[in-house]
């Protein structure tokens, strides 16, 4: 059996394949602070130090001088070379662009299958990516004809022409042939780079030799001193070109057996720690903070942190896109012993699903930044916390003014899948005489639309979830059809009682109290079934958990939840902040405000409200105009 290893250029943490075929190797390791537990590049022979301008060639090197080999390979930690193809449509650079670097990715793309790999490997002499056409390609200076002038095209940004050039000249004194083949590659059309390959033993130790030795011959003529942080990693660069113009050789030659394959990029790949906390009295808590603004969550955070006891443990997530109000609240846990809170990178999860399902409607394909406002990971989070049994999950916008360890117990009782409060305000509209939108819409899709629940608090069962609900289920209930609109994506509640409908048992309602914090809101809660509106009556009395709409502690009118808010607000440092989001919303109002118009020309009262009712029926194809219309002049 020969032997392969690919060495993992790695300079922080990453998610990493489990395949004996891949070596990590923590490249710079003797110039940099972290300790990660692979193979470093600053041991026996090796130029660690050079990594800041050598970049992943410090691996290369330490490969080539420190280990025993039939086959040699280079990656990166975010870029590999692709063994199974999906048929996933390539980019400029004619590489798959993916989202996140984890199991079910690792096997798409075959870099799990080590017989596969070894096979392929085996076969050839040669593994190279994917060549790509240089005119498609971009530079700062625009599209050019030349890989030689696309280098020069990032004069002064990615390199020095003049060094190019002296490289050239060097390249040509340590090996003539390779030398006059690399200045033919740069005169052609085609552009292939980013140091990734896999090679025979005999050929690995040629590229080397001839690359360090020009590389190195190099430095002597090169005055790095002004440099900046991109130029500073010249070497990197150079050495790109020399493996590119090396593998053009050997194709010339025609002696070698060379396949080429996709390159596959991970744009996330920071390590995902979602592993639960075993130990007694733990609570395990997931907060789903990825679809609100982050620093509305810190008053959440506080106020939970406000109603810990003793008696527990709390194994907290939170899962967001704001890595930086995160960490201000991994320091506010700091003071508490019995808490540990881990931060989880919501942005690689979305654009996962996002890519393997599709979830996408007609507005995201417009405008891709605004994915975050349509989709909602939470219907995924048995299958994002693999490793939990069981957790209580924690919604956006909500307000703790009690402990939650009464939650915990019901938890390990319940029988259904899924405990949650009802949602009063949508089974408000669903009795809404004037918007019987709702009632249409959900009635198409639930069989009792009036147990509607809410997703603000969920104690959920994850095994149970995980072994009736699968994840294509879930996806499938995310995308809809619209009539003339278009797709559409389901908003995150719909979806989570579509897939749990006739599975959940009700909370109590003082873990979902409401109070009527804008003229809006108390219009809707009138229409609410009469003991809905007694349970919350009864719930406002001794509240746990009070919830509230994302502009509420902005609204004009008086509640407990305005009062509490900005009393929680003062404790989490991020005040300031906080403020300025409200003064924001206010400009955004006065600019987007078109809708009041409709409500000042049709109050849901008036008799042309009714009679525009009957003219257009709620979902009805006419309907369905009046609202493309109306969209299109942000009046809907």
């Amino acid at each position: 059996m020969q032997r392969i290893k690919i060495a993992v250029a790695c300079h922080k943490p990453s998610q990493l394949p489990s395949n004996e075929l891949f070596l990590p190797i923590h490249v710079g390791a003797k110039l940099s602070p972290l300790k990660m537990d692979i193979t470093r590049d600053d041991s026996g022979d090796n130029i660690s130090e050079k990594n800041p301008s050598y970049c992943e060639l410090t691996a290369q090197y330490w490969c080539w001088k420190n280990l025993e080999a039939d086959y040699y390979g280079l990656c990166h930690y975010r870029r590999y070379l692709c063994f199974s193809d999906p048929g996933i449509k390539r980019d400029l650079r004619n590489q798959i662009t993916t989202s996140l670097l984890t199991k079910e990715n690792l096997s798409r793309f075959g870099l799990d299958d080590e017989k596969k790999m070894r096979h392929e490997i085996e076969s050839s002499d040669v593994i190279i990516g994917e060549e790509q056409k240089v005119s498609r390609l971009y530079t700062p200076r625009g599209n050019q004809n030349t890989a030689y002038e696309h280098w020069v095209a990032h004069d002064r940004a990615l390199i020095d022409k003049d060094d190019l050039d002296c490289m050239l000249e060097i390249l040509t004194e340590v090996s003539p042939e390779i030398g006059k083949a690399t200045k033919e590659y740069l005169g052609g059309k085609t552009f292939l780079g980013f140091n990734c390959f896999i090679l025979k033993k005999k050929l690995f130790d040629e590229l080397c030799s001839v690359e360090f030795d020009t590389l190195q011959r190099l430095e002597d003529f090169v005055d790095t001193s002004k440099y900046g942080q991109q130029l500073s990693r010249i070497y990197g660069f150079m050495g790109e070109i020399i493996s590119s113009g090396y593998f053009y050789y050997l194709e010339k030659t025609g002696k070698y057996k060379i396949k080429r394959v996709p390159l596959v990029y991970f744009a996330f790949s920071d390590p995902i720690d979602v592993r639960p906390i075993n130990k007694p009295n733990v609570i395990h808590a997931i907060f789903n903070t990825a679809d609100t603004r982050p620093e509305l969550c810190a008053v959440t955070w506080r106020s939970f942190l406000d109603h810990v006891d003793s008696a527990h443990y709390y194994d907290c997530f939170m899962l967001l896109d704001d890595v930086t109000i995160g960490n201000q609240m991994v320091e506010m846990s700091k003071t508490h012993k019995n808490i540990s809170l881990r931060l989880v990178n919501a942005s690689g999860f979305r654009a996962f699903y996002k890519e393997l399902y599709g979830l996408e409607d007609d507005n995201t394909k417009k405008n891709a930044e605004d994915i975050s406002n349509h989709f909602s990971l939470l219907p995924y989070f048995p299958y994002i916390f693999r490793e939990h049994h069981r957790a209580i999950v924690i919604d956006d916008n909500n307000i703790f003014v009690d402990s939650i360890k009464e939650l915990d117990k019901q938890l390990k009782e319940q029988q259904t899948t899924i405990s949650a409060p009802k949602d009063i305000v949508t089974r408000a509209l669903i009795n809404d005489i004037y918007r019987q939108t709702a009632e249409i819409r959900l009635s198409k899709v639930l069989k009792t639309p009036l147990n509607y629940f809410s997703t603000n608090i969920l104690l959920w069962d994850f095994d149970k979830a995980r072994k009736t609900k699968r994840k294509e289920e879930i996806s499938n209930s995310f995308l809809y059809k619209d009539g003339f609109i278009g797709s559409r994506l389901r908003s995150k509640s719909e979806v989570m009682n579509i897939v749990y409908e006739n599975d959940v048992t009700f909370l109590d309602q003082k873990y979902n109290v409401l109070f009527e914090s804008n003229q809006l809101l108390k219009d809707k809660l009138s229409y609410a079934p009469l003991s809905d509106l007694r349970e919350l009556t009864k719930a406002r009395q001794h509240p746990v958990v009070i919830t509230f709409l994302p502009n509420d502690p902005w609204e004009i009118m008086y509640s407990p939840t305005y009062r509490s808010y900005w009393q929680i607000a003062e404790k989490t440092g991020l005040l300031e902040i906080i403020r300025y989001r409200g003064t924001e919303l206010s400009i955004y109002r006065s600019k987007h405000d078109n809708r009041s118009i409709l409500i000042k020309l049709f109050p849901a009262d008036s008799t042309m409200r009714g009679k525009l009712t009957k003219i257009f029926p709620p979902n009805s194809k006419r309907s369905d105009v009046v609202k493309k219309v109306l969209s299109l002049f942000h009046l809907r």
